[in-house]
């Protein structure tokens, strides 16, 4: 299983900080466009496939409950 990326990283804070779910308005005016339409792709796939999003009937993207607790405390705790 490949771990997660500084690309993951970004897509899930931008996650967070979107409410919990985003757009392709959201990625669109997020730094997130600098990689690339295929990438972005790519990198929703993978994160939908390991549950970190779940893909919403409107098109959007959530993060899911369980990796939402885990990301917050994964950035809140010290190195």
């Amino acid at each position: 299983m490949r771990q997660l990326g500084t690309i993951d990283l970004e897509v899930l804070d931008l996650a967070m900080k979107s409410g919990g779910s985003f757009n392709e308005v959201h990625l669109e005016n997020s730094e997130l466009k600098r990689h690339g339409v295929g990438k972005i792709l790519d990198t929703l796939g993978t994160l939908k496939d390991k549950k970190f999003l779940i893909l919403n009937t409107d098109g959007s993207f959530s993060i899911t409950e369980v990796r939402s607790e885990e990301h917050t405390s994964e950035l809140q705790s010290p190195c």
